[in-house]
């Protein structure tokens, strides 16, 4: 992911390639010394310029090469990457996040041996039946749920001892009397 990140900040052409000297500059800038001085960021810089086209261009396929043999030669911008995780949501945060996609991850791919994968269509959209609307007005849903939020409230203030009057009013009144003369 981070190899990737980099590449898009590199910026490849409408060809999806980069130059060479880009990536020369990049990791420079990445480093912020002499990539001479680090034997690794100079082999990886090497490994780019050997395998780049007749003009000096490299794909992403080959960066992600290049990030595979040489990890090091990107080692600031994981350090940038933990940094960002470390002041966003917390490093637990991202471990769970992490875990919970290799975990998707790993039952897609069950899914797809077995054979299920991908999932079936979703019911089309304006389907009445299948959106649990009967009368096609689209309200039984909403109608459903002021219904429960209704009887929820009304069975709390009945537990409360508490009657609702002929027109719908709680009695919160009287649930303030009797609060204030239990205590």
């Amino acid at each position: 992911e981070v190899a990737k990140m980099c590449y898009k900040i590199i910026g490849p052409d409408n060809n999806g390639k980069v130059p060479t000297t880009a990536v020369d500059s990049f990791l420079v800038q990445m480093h912020g010394v002499d990539i001479t001085d680090i034997p690794t960021v100079r082999n990886a810089l090497s490994f780019v310029q050997m395998r780049a086209d007749e003009l000096g261009y490299i794909d992403a396929s080959l960066f992600m090469d290049m990030n595979r043999k040489y990890p090091s030669a990107l080692f600031p911008g994981i350090q940038l990457r933990d940094q960002l995780r470390e002041r966003f949501f917390g490093k637990a945060w991202w471990e769970k996040r992490q875990m919970l996609r290799q975990r998707a991850n790993a039952e897609i791919e069950k899914r797809k041996l077995a054979g299920t994968w991908p999932p079936p269509e979703p019911a089309e959209a304006g389907n009445d039946e299948a959106d649990g609307d009967l009368d096609g007005d689209g309200q039984r849903r909403r109608r459903r749920r002021r219904r429960k939020r209704g009887g929820w409230i009304r069975r709390k203030l009945l537990r409360r001892g508490v009657q609702s009057d002929s027109s719908g009013a709680s009695g919160s009144e009287s649930v303030r009397e009797e609060d204030n003369g239990s205590e």
